[in-house]
């Protein structure tokens, strides 16, 4: 199987699960609390509460045998509160170095994208959330720079704490 379909099928059964969970019982206290801890695919991020607006820093690592990805970011979300679930748009941008083996070729560079997600909570610090959009990176090896767009699921794992 390769990296690709592996990535595919992981992302699949997690959209799967998440949709099983929109069913259960809603439990949103998210304006009471200011920071969280976010575990996402394939990473980490630090949650800032401001309101219905979000600050997260992100960091990610996409590693196999013929690569290694390093990826630092933001995300800006605007949220929206609902009975069942939290609704959000936001914005990102991220710098990112990749390492190329076994030739151990650098390329660095950065992305950008929008999005529209969906959050559901679970208990009343711990959720889920799931959002998809449009992005570009742009990578830069030596001389050489190649630009590429793509549609973009993120999910993750969400706990918040420090209450207003």
């Amino acid at each position: 199987m390769s990296y690709k379909t592996y990535n595919f099928a992981n992302k699949l059964i997690f959209i799967i699960f998440y949709l099983i969970i929109l069913n259960s019982k809603n439990f949103s206290e998210v304006n009471n609390y200011i920071l969280g801890l976010s575990l996402n695919y394939p990473g980490v991020g630090v949650k800032f509460f401001i309101k219905r607006n979000l600050l997260e820093l992100r960091y990610q690592i996409i590693a196999d045998e013929v690569q290694q990805s390093n990826l630092l970011g933001l995300r800006y979300y605007r949220q929206f509160y609902k009975k069942i679930l939290s609704y959000y748009i936001g914005l990102e941008t991220s710098l990112f170095e990749t390492i190329i083996k076994p030739e151990e070729l650098k390329s660095s560079g950065y992305i950008v994208g929008s999005f529209l997600g969906i959050e559901k909570f679970l208990y009343k610090n711990f959720s889920f959330n799931l959002d998809f959009g449009p992005y570009v990176a742009q990578a830069k090896i030596y001389d050489t720079i190649a630009t590429e767009f793509d549609f973009v699921i993120n999910m993750a794992i969400n706990l918040y704490f420090l209450k207003k």
